[in-house]
């Protein structure tokens, strides 16, 4: 996946990392199951960024006050960028948040997500692993 998108300072980064796992992750402060999947991902990455595991959480919210107010009020220890007008999202068929992309250490993308359900945790744990475990 060679798309990138801005931080909220305004540079540019890649969605892929080379060498790293990446969990890709579209959501929004308006939106309800986001805010428990974020927590999760934070949790994941906590335990696996050593093994090469990255996330990338994108929001899609017009501006960025919103944003930054739900940032101070829940750090996020990864990456966080700017779709505020959604075209990534678009270029993507993202129809729902959350909505999460799950790219190999190739940045290729491995797997797809819609919605999220707090059940799923440890089908995507195991499926981080195992593109953790894989060598290119």
């Amino acid at each position: 996946m060679t798309a990138a998108a801005r931080d909220l300072d305004g540079r540019s980064s890649p969605l892929a990392r080379p060498g790293k796992v990446v969990l890709v992750d579209f959501w929004a402060t308006w939106c309800e199951p986001c805010k428990v999947a974020l927590p999760l991902y934070r949790k994941l990455y906590g335990e696996l960024r050593d093994r090469g595991f990255e996330v990338v959480a994108i929001s899609v919210d017009n501006g960025d006050d919103a944003v930054r107010a739900f940032l101070a009020r829940e750090p996020l220890p990864f990456t966080v960028l700017r779709d505020p007008g959604g075209s990534l999202a678009e270029s993507l068929s993202v129809a729902q948040m959350p909505t999460s992309f799950l790219l190999g250490r190739d940045g290729r993308m491995r797997a797809r997500v819609d919605g999220f359900d707090p059940a799923a945790e440890p089908a995507l744990r195991k499926k981080i692993e195992a593109l953790l475990d894989e060598r290119n």
